[in-house]
């Protein structure tokens, strides 16, 4: 997408989530908020990596209803969306309506396999050694 021109936001979910608790804490988070709306593409990496804070289901909730229709969001987690409800605080009214606004228009990718940042390593020592 960066490559095509589009303007893109490209954010850990544990540095997005920190970024709303500061921009909360000082009085710029509507404005914040407002951002990420209009950012054309939004990606958000490694939900449920790190545990999250309790108001992750609200925050995220914020952020994709704004979003909503208007733009699009890419998450990658490697946790199964079936635990999605209790990563996100469980089984509260913003995290079914989170995942209801995210998986209205959304198609799910599963990647299995091994970690390809692994594989890429075990190529980088193969080149090197010639093994």
């Amino acid at each position: 997408a960066v490559e095509s021109g589009h303007r893109t936001l490209y954010r850990s979910a544990f540095d997005l989530l920190e970024d709303i608790a500061e921009a909360t804490a000082t009085g710029q988070r509507r404005q914040f908020v407002s951002d990420l709306t209009r950012v054309p593409l939004l990606i958000i990496e490694d939900l449920g990596l790190r545990k999250v804070p309790a108001t992750a289901a609200e925050d995220l909730l914020e952020i994709l209803h704004r979003r909503y229709h208007k733009a699009s969001t890419i998450i990658s987690s490697n946790r199964p969306l079936e635990d999605w409800g209790a990563m996100l605080g469980g089984d509260t009214a913003a995290t079914s309506a989170l995942l209801d606004r995210f998986l209205h228009n959304s198609e799910l990718t599963l990647i299995k396999g091994k970690s390809y940042r692994l594989y890429d390593r075990q190529q980088r020592l193969k080149a090197e050694t010639g093994k």
